[in-house]
């Protein structure tokens, strides 16, 4: 019976020493891997801005040239038969800077076709108080000189007109904010001599006087 325990005692060691062969290898342990650095702020994305050239400033809209259909019925009124020169109006009340289209109309009475030319000239120019402002038409031709295109007579272009025929104009007049001379326009009444002149056709134009009017132009500041 002496013999089971060493026999115990055999079978133990050798157990121990196959549980010893059969411990299984460690695992291989991952290299470390490098820190890596911390991330840097980007900065903001920028949009590019177009690149859109500025346009360059417009100049403003030249004044109309057009008769409005009020200024004509006073023309057509005023131009009555028989009548040699006449205005949409003989009056007007305008502000500085303002621009107004009235009507002119001429109709040959002479018995023959001959050549017309209407001028025009300054009367006088007077203040409220009856002071004058300027006695000449150089200061105000700029008011004007859209229309004439006999600058040395102040005129509108010569016509030629058989017995009653008629010639009507759309006349542009601007009160500019300053005079010939670059001084500020003043307010005050601006008198026109608006002048028909005649002369035979196919000779040298001699102005002979035909009719005329009297253009009155109250200026507001």
């Amino acid at each position: 019976m002496k013999a089971i325990p060493v026999i115990l005692c055999i079978g133990l060691l050798l157990l121990a020493a196959c549980a010893q062969q059969q411990t299984a290898a460690p695992a291989p342990v991952a290299p470390a891997q490098p820190a890596q650095p911390p991330a840097q702020p980007q900065p903001p994305v920028q949009e590019a801005a177009p690149n859109v050239s500025a346009a360059p400033p417009s100049a403003p809209p030249a004044p109309s040239n057009v008769m409005d259909a009020t200024t004509a019925a006073a023309l057509d009124k005023n131009f009555a038969p028989g009548v040699k020169l006449a205005l949409s109006s003989s009056f007007y009340r305008m502000k500085i800077g303002d621009s107004k289209v009235i009507g002119i109309a001429i109709r040959g009475m002479n018995p023959e076709s001959d050549d017309y030319q209407i001028t025009f000239d300054l009367n006088r120019a007077y203040d409220k108080d009856n002071s004058a402002i300027t006695s000449g038409i150089k200061q105000v031709f700029p008011w004007v000189s859209s229309n004439l295109n006999d600058t040395a007579k102040n005129g509108l272009s010569v016509v030629t007109l058989n017995n009653r025929e008629e010639k009507r104009y759309n006349f542009l007049i601007q009160v500019k904010p300053t005079f010939a001379d670059g001084t500020p326009t003043l307010p005050g009444t601006y008198e026109f001599n608006v002048k028909a002149f005649y002369g035979q056709v196919g000779t040298p134009f001699i102005n002979r006087d035909y009719d005329s009017q009297l253009l009155s132009i109250l200026v507001e500041s």
